[in-house]
């Protein structure tokens, strides 16, 4: 068998597996926030996203009514993540691949990882936290702590700012992660955990990370 439609594991050993990965996990959240009922499964009910007047599902705005299947979709995420440990386990010994090169795909992939838990843990609270790469079907699977998961998701922005450019670069053009977005992500993300925590080092962590975005915005 030699498989066109589907990507296999040895896909990330070479630099056009490794760009595919990022633009495939890419394409995922445009599939995820791009479409009306996805964003209103994910961003209704907070206070980042208003109600219309012609609004439909309107209990995921009012919490009235809700069901076990309403926040069901996000799992699938699950399949990104495991691309984008894929990307940040292969990536370091692809061969064919410059330095300046792979430290732009292994940012995108610990930007774009970081990016999917924070919105699962904020949804789902205590998950599986996968961080290598499955290569074999499992049914394992245990709820991690969301301590834990956070630790992850600022441990991949913080690298993912040394890794990421001031503005897109080749390949990563349009509207891809950047050190500004990776910024604003984790000062939301250390104001998110400093609430879940009553943190005030959190915090600061989070008005200093805020700051130095709105600083250096010129750049």
């Amino acid at each position: 068998e030699n498989p066109r439609s589907d990507v296999t594991p040895d896909a990330f050993a070479t630099p056009a597996g490794l760009l595919g990965g990022i633009s495939g996990v890419y394409n995922a959240l445009r599939g995820a926030w791009g479409t009306e009922g996805f964003t209103i499964n994910q961003m209704a009910g907070t206070d980042e996203h208003l109600m219309g007047g012609s609004a439909q599902n309107q209990r995921v705005f009012t919490y009235n009514g809700l069901s076990s299947t309403d926040y069901n979709g996000g799992f699938g995420f699950y399949a990104s993540i495991n691309a984008l440990n894929g990307i940040l386990e292969k990536g370091p010994t692809t061969p064919g691949l410059d330095a300046a090169t792979l430290k732009l795909y292994l940012g995108q992939a610990q930007f774009l990882r970081a990016y999917i838990y924070f919105y699962l843990v904020q949804t789902y609270g205590n998950i599986p936290l996968r961080a290598t790469f499955v290569t074999e079907p499992s049914q394992a699977a245990a709820p991690a702590p969301a301590s834990d998961i956070y630790n992850l998701i600022v441990s991949d922005l913080t690298t993912a700012i040394t890794n990421l450019p001031n503005t897109p670069t080749a390949p990563f053009l349009g509207k891809a992660a950047t050190v500004g977005a990776a910024k604003w992500l984790l000062a939301k993300v250390y104001l998110t955990r400093g609430w879940l925590n009553s943190s005030n080092a959190d915090f600061q962590l989070a008005y200093t990370t805020a700051t130095e975005l709105i600083t250096n915005r010129a750049t």
